[in-house]
Protein backbone atom coordinates (compact mmCIF):
# COMPACT_ATOMS: atom_id res chain seq x y z
CA UNK A 1 0.00 0.00 0.00
CA UNK A 2 1.49 3.67 -0.93
CA UNK A 3 0.31 6.47 0.81
CA UNK A 4 1.10 9.87 -0.65
CA UNK A 5 0.76 13.26 0.76
CA UNK A 6 1.17 16.59 -0.44
CA UNK A 7 1.23 18.44 -4.23
CA UNK A 8 3.33 15.71 -5.71
CA UNK A 9 1.47 13.17 -4.28
CA UNK A 10 -0.75 12.84 -7.64
CA UNK A 11 2.41 12.30 -9.56
CA UNK A 12 3.78 9.96 -6.89
CA UNK A 13 1.00 7.49 -7.64
CA UNK A 14 1.25 7.73 -11.15
CA UNK A 15 4.75 6.67 -11.06
CA UNK A 16 3.47 3.70 -9.11
CA UNK A 17 1.14 2.58 -11.30
CA UNK A 18 3.56 2.81 -13.91
CA UNK A 19 5.65 0.95 -11.84
CA UNK A 20 3.21 -1.98 -11.45
CA UNK A 21 1.61 -1.19 -7.89
CA UNK A 22 -2.21 -1.58 -8.30
CA UNK A 23 -4.04 1.57 -8.39
CA UNK A 24 -6.77 0.01 -5.60
CA UNK A 25 -3.25 0.07 -3.11
CA UNK A 26 -2.54 3.46 -3.96
CA UNK A 27 -4.34 6.65 -1.43
CA UNK A 28 -3.51 10.06 -2.42
CA UNK A 29 -3.79 13.33 0.50
CA UNK A 30 -3.39 16.85 0.09
CA UNK A 31 -2.37 17.16 4.27
CA UNK A 32 -1.02 14.57 6.91
CA UNK A 33 -4.22 14.80 9.02
CA UNK A 34 -6.03 13.01 6.13
CA UNK A 35 -3.66 10.69 5.81
CA UNK A 36 -2.94 9.99 9.34
CA UNK A 37 -6.85 9.68 9.99
CA UNK A 38 -6.71 6.81 6.91
CA UNK A 39 -3.78 5.37 8.11
CA UNK A 40 -6.16 4.76 11.72
CA UNK A 41 -8.88 2.95 9.71
CA UNK A 42 -6.23 0.51 7.44
CA UNK A 43 -3.13 0.10 9.98
CA UNK A 44 -3.37 -3.59 11.61
CA UNK A 45 -0.73 -4.73 14.44
CA UNK A 46 2.50 -6.27 13.32
CA UNK A 47 2.27 -3.72 10.26
CA UNK A 48 5.41 -2.25 8.71
CA UNK A 49 5.32 1.12 7.72
CA UNK A 50 7.83 3.34 5.66
CA UNK A 51 7.65 6.97 6.15
CA UNK A 52 9.76 8.63 3.29
CA UNK A 53 9.21 12.33 2.66
CA UNK A 54 11.38 15.66 2.05
CA UNK A 55 11.69 17.75 5.48
CA UNK A 56 9.32 20.51 4.20
CA UNK A 57 6.18 18.26 4.74
CA UNK A 58 6.89 17.25 8.08
CA UNK A 59 6.01 13.63 8.33
CA UNK A 60 7.44 13.17 11.32
CA UNK A 61 4.03 14.42 12.39
CA UNK A 62 2.51 11.32 10.72
CA UNK A 63 5.05 9.30 12.58
CA UNK A 64 3.82 10.27 15.80
CA UNK A 65 0.52 10.08 14.83
CA UNK A 66 1.50 6.37 13.74
CA UNK A 67 2.82 5.81 17.39
CA UNK A 68 0.11 7.02 19.50
CA UNK A 69 -2.14 4.28 17.94
CA UNK A 70 -0.23 2.15 19.82
CA UNK A 71 0.27 -0.81 17.63
CA UNK A 72 3.01 -3.30 17.66
CA UNK A 73 4.89 -3.05 14.73
CA UNK A 74 6.44 -6.20 13.26
CA UNK A 75 9.79 -5.67 14.87
CA UNK A 76 8.06 -5.49 18.59
CA UNK A 77 8.29 -2.19 18.89
CA UNK A 78 5.53 0.72 18.75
Amino acid sequence: TLVAVGRVSVEIADGAIAGGLPPCSIFTFTDKKEALQALREVLREGDSVLVKGSRGVALEEVVEGIKRLGLETAQGGV
